[in-house]
């Protein structure tokens, strides 16, 4: 049997496969079925590419719920394609050179990806001889070019677009910019034209065309000043843009020096969201993803039922609300509304981790609830602990089928997933681009840090939110200590050790990041995985002592007087 959890880069499942697995938020629903311009932020492995994808042609026309499949026409445009790599603007020094050159293989690759999502779908566009014909003549005229004859629309023009990039190459490796000038692509001179003379066709004389830049954050500079510079571009009856990223503060600086505007020129949806959230807004969504996947493979059980949670597990979570609540009626002997529940609920989880025996196993993670947790809020993180659980458990079983993983097989992926994820930090120089030992070591010691700190937290019987997990980097002194904790902070996000939010904080209306650490680091060290919606600051100096010199981060019991509730997210 097939396992259900398999997890494959969406672009590598076919397009049945993809609209039977997909679950679609219908709370973005009205935007990226829209025709205004959409900045989608979410980090790797939290649905940007399914969701683009979801939503592009091929996907539409195939999808027996979508109606109106001409209305909007999706063009997924990935940033790792092999034209986004060329390198030949480096060649110049002006910028404007450099950004002629850009825009000309950001033109190419466009198109290259419409003629990509209709060469295998141009029979559901009813085209006819005659139509191809027209279209081919008059983009023969605007562009002043011959495209080759003998084959289908598409392919002609795919065909006439890989010969312009090589022609193009040699010319500026030859340095010859003033005849390559002559004939560069502009999205005005090019892509325009190409999306008017579609409207030949009849089924999409009336369509909008939505251009999905997937992964921005991979492209250049100036690549994003070009795009963005299209973003601010007003009239959106003919196109607009979906453009998805990893940044979580991304760049709006246009290729002129402008900027564009959220609520003017696009609408911001933010995916991270679910990585910080005191709402069950991805638990709900984790729970539909995996009943869709348990149903397609006929698994007659519940979500709760196919992860139970161990009875030890949950038995020892009770007993440890029960002693927060007889502390809460000794504390309150006249409580008001809710203080005796809010005390279980804050003290109930820490009592259990922290009255364990030392000498004892980690407990055993396992249940619903706890995979969740440990996925951090991201959809990958979600499924590929459920992949190995499952094909555990099959190895194990003398069934072909899985219709539970019992909470000793959850426990122990869990924990492999966890070391891991530790052996992931100790060679993180070699993990990442860009990354010395030096940098690795300073990483290597912050987190261990980091973890003696959250066990302290833990342990402490005075403090209000003993387990939180989220931090904020406070009194930075000066623009080196700023430069020091940004290196190793930006090497950490890129390789998924932390995810990052944009906080306000209440009283000043300032932003500030808020570091949320990946929870799969948290098992293999017996720490409650649920945290509490809270944080904690760390200052500049003790971050850096811990990473640079490996020093214990400080810890003050009362430090959340100061910071508790103080921040709020910023959608």
């Amino acid at each position: 049997m097939e396992n259900p959890f398999v997890f494959d880069r969406p672009n590598n499942v076919s397009v049945e496969q993809f609209i039977k697995f997909y679950i679609k938020e219908n709370i973005y629903t009205r935007f990226l079925e829209s025709t205004r311009n959409i900045l989608l932020i979410g980090v790797r492995g939290s649905g940007k590419t399914s969701t683009l994808r979801y939503y592009s042609f091929p996907v539409q026309y195939a999808n027996p719920e979508v109606k109106n499949k001409f209305d909007v026409v999706g063009i997924h445009i990935p940033s790792k394609h092999p034209l986004f790599s060329k390198r030949e603007y480096l060649l110049y020094e002006n910028n404007n050179k450099k950004s002629v050159v850009v825009e000309h293989f950001l033109c190419i690759n466009i198109i290259s990806c419409i003629c990509e999502t209709f060469i295998d779908s141009s029979a559901n566009l009813d085209l006819t001889k005659d139509i191809e014909e027209l279209i081919l003549k008059n983009l023969s005229f605007i562009l002043e070019s011959d495209f080759p004859v003998g084959m289908p629309l598409f392919n002609s023009v795919k065909l006439f677009l890989n010969k312009e990039a090589n022609a193009s190459q040699r010319k500026l490796n030859n340095e010859d910019f003033e005849s390559f000038i002559d004939f560069a692509f502009s999205f005005n001179n090019t892509v325009i034209p190409f999306l008017e003379q579609l409207k030949n066709i009849p089924k999409l004389k009336n369509s909008h065309f939505s251009l999905f830049f997937d992964d921005i954050q991979d492209l250049g500079s100036i690549h994003q000043e070009i795009i963005n510079s299209w973003v601010s571009y007003r009239d959106n009856k003919l196109f607009s843009f979906k453009v998805a990223t990893a940044d979580i503060k991304p760049s709006f600086v246009t290729s002129t020096g402008g900027v564009i505007l959220e609520g003017h020129d696009f609408v911001k949806i933010d995916l991270t969201r679910r990585i910080f959230n005191k709402d069950s807004e991805f638990n709900k969504f984790a729970r539909d993803v995996i009943s869709k996947r348990l149903n397609i493979a006929k698994i007659d059980v519940s979500v709760d039922e196919f992860l139970s949670e161990s009875e030890s597990f949950e038995k020892g979570l009770q007993e440890g609300r029960e002693k927060a609540r007889e502390k809460a009626n000794e504390k309150y002997p006249n409580p008001k509304k809710t203080q005796i529940g809010d005390y279980v609920a804050k003290y109930g989880r820490a009592i259990y981790f922290r009255e364990r025996n030392s000498k004892a196993n980690v407990p055993i993670y396992s249940g619903f609830e706890t995979l969740v947790d440990v996925s951090t809020g991201v959809i990958r993180n979600l499924l590929t602990p459920l992949y190995y659980m499952y094909e555990k458990q099959l190895a194990n079983s003398s069934s072909d089928t899985v219709t539970q993983i019992p909470p000793n097989i959850q426990r122990d992926i869990i924990l492999n997933r966890s070391e891991t994820f530790w052996e992931k930090i100790k060679d993180i120089d070699s993990e990442i681009e860009n990354c010395s030992e030096e940098l690795g070591k300073k990483i290597n010691n912050f987190f261990n840090q980091l973890i003696i700190y959250l066990k302290k937290r833990l342990k402490n019987e005075d403090i209000s939110e003993p387990r939180a997990l989220n931090f904020i980097v406070s009194q930075v002194s000066n623009e080196e200590e700023q430069k020091q904790i940004d290196e190793i902070i930006n090497a950490s996000l890129r390789s998924t050790l932390l995810y990052k939010r944009m906080v306000g904080h209440k009283a000043t209306g300032i932003k500030i990041p808020l570091y949320v650490p990946n929870r799969i680091m948290l098992p293999v060290y017996g720490l409650d995985s649920h945290g509490q919606y809270s944080h904690f600051p760390i200052t500049a100096k003790a971050f850096l002592d811990a990473a640079i010199r490996n020093k214990e981060i400080p810890f003050f019991a009362d430090e959340d007087d100061a910071n508790d509730n103080q921040l709020e997210l910023l959608f």
